[in-house]
């Protein structure tokens, strides 16, 4: 077991816990080696409660916001004692971890943190914009305790989400949007910085010495900027089967609920090669060369002829991303790993 949901289980086998008050007992029993940034505590949480280990046991509101508090299962326990085994210092932080109880309820409580401001602080709204990383229907359910769990283990004062907060929140979105999102939008990006390179390409007047590689021009273009075409041609001719294959599989295609956005899914497939042949061959040609298009062989010799028909297409592109981001907007299965509030017996 990795470190995280280790030292998360460790931290939840005295009580139930919240996540800031896991973040300070896993330092406690650490002797402050561990600090668990918020995006680490909540993909530990996630797959700790996919895995059953791990179960939410109350839920409140506190200063508007909801904070769970999470307890062990049986079956975490019988975890925790099975990876305790099979290590001397595992077992004596497991033997560390004593009842929240019997500490005057400090972790249980919290300390004073942003949360409990009336205003909306600069941190907080740094802090929202760090969660967009996350799709909609996990910030709906995640994200205000996410919220409340990182300003209260931030320093007063503090204006700025530290760079591990924000390294590990970003990676947790992309983490929960998953390869088939991840994908497609490289995809997508890479369809983007190609049709702007045919625009470019296009302003600038060429002479038969400049072509290179069948490109006009390609031998006077920046090599930054060669190197930038280079790797979106290559992502974008590696990637379609590998991103298509994913979004299937994050669908579900087969599912009845899911066969609609399993048709938008291969339609925005199929649009993304209607663009780019749209963009090898863009609407009109050089008035100056009839019968020719401008995208990929311009008109060599002066004036340049501009080809402004890539402008709508790379807006286009953006447009497919966003629709792609449309159909993999929902959670990935109908088992959600953010859990539900169970009652709590008085």
């Amino acid at each position: 077991m990795r470190e995280s949901p280790y030292f998360v289980l460790v931290s939840l086998l005295g009580g139930p816990l919240h996540g800031y008050a896991i973040i300070q007992r896993a330092g406690e029993l650490s002797g402050g080696r561990v600090r668990l940034a918020t995006g680490t505590l909540y993909a530990a949480l996630d797959h700790l409660t996919a895995e059953g280990h791990v179960e939410l046991v109350r839920e409140e509101i506190v200063s508007g916001r909801v904070r769970r508090s999470y307890g062990l299962t049986p079956r975490g326990a019988g975890t925790l004692r099975a990876e305790a085994a099979r290590g001397a210092e595992s077992a004596r932080l497991a033997e560390a971890a004593r009842p929240v109880t019997d500490q005057g309820g400090d972790l249980k409580a919290g300390r004073p943190g942003p949360e409990d401001e009336s205003c909306v602080t600069r941190l907080e709204r740094r802090c929202r914009l760090l969660l967009l990383a996350y799709p909609a229907w996990y910030r709906r359910r995640r994200g205000e305790e996410m919220l409340g769990t990182l300003l209260a283990a931030t320093a007063p004062g503090v204006r700025w989400p530290s760079f591990g907060d924000a390294r590990t929140l970003i990676t947790g979105g992309l983490r929960v949007r998953g390869w088939a999102s991840l994908l497609s939008m490289l995809w997508v990006a890479a369809g983007a910085v190609i049709t702007c390179f045919l625009f470019y390409n296009s302003t600038k007047p060429f002479t038969l010495a400049d072509v290179s590689l069948g490109i006009p021009g390609w031998s006077t273009t920046p090599q930054a900027v060669q190197i930038a075409v280079i790797l979106a041609i290559v992502v974008w001719l590696a990637l379609p089967i590998p991103a298509l294959v994913a979004g299937f599989v994050r669908l579900h295609g087969r599912r009845p609920d899911n066969w609609l956005r399993a048709i938008a899914w291969a339609g925005a497939w199929i649009a993304g090669f209607a663009l780019m042949r749209q963009a090898v061959g863009p609407w009109g040609t050089c008035p100056t060369s009839p019968g020719r298009a401008c995208g990929v062989l311009p008109h060599i010799g002066s004036p340049a002829v501009v080809s402004w028909g890539e402008l709508p297409i790379c807006a286009a592109w953006l447009v497919l991303g966003a629709g792609l981001t449309w159909v993999l907007a929902g959670p990935p299965s109908r088992r959600s790993p953010v859990p539900t509030a169970v009652p709590v017996p008085a």
